[in-house]
């Protein structure tokens, strides 16, 4: 559990939330109402431990959470038009569908009904 004054190491800020008010409202959350401490590692000016100033940290913090809304938007994107782009060529998506055997139907229902231990068949 997270409590005043322990220091919380994240690799990168968009591990807080897909979105610019996900990733502030949790900061905020941590910073303020916890008030423990967040590392950024891959951004060291995110650092609530160190004193380098509210206004720069709230800056950096303003636009990195914007990136990171911002790439994973991106990626969403280039997702959907990925798998657009795949029914278009008539490529399957998923997993293939698994046949259902009798034997294991007949399993299933003993186990349903509770009459024996017959999920050992399976």
């Amino acid at each position: 559990m997270l409590r005043k004054d322990h220091i919380i190491y994240i690799y990168s800020l968009d591990r807080f939330g897909r979105n610019k008010e996900a990733i502030l409202q949790e900061w905020k959350n941590i910073t303020q109402n916890i008030q423990a401490h967040i590392v950024v590692l891959d951004m060291p000016l995110l650092d609530t431990t160190q004193y380098i100033g509210n206004l720069i940290t709230d800056l950096a913090l303003q636009i990195l959470s914007w990136l990171a809304e911002e790439e994973r938007t991106k990626i969403k994107t280039r997702q959907r038009e990925g798998i657009e782009a795949a029914k278009k060529k008539g490529k399957h998506l998923g997993r293939p569908k698994t046949e259902i055997t009798q034997e294991f139907i007949d399993a299933y229902n003993d186990w349903k009904d509770h009459s024996a231990l017959h999920y050992e068949k399976v």
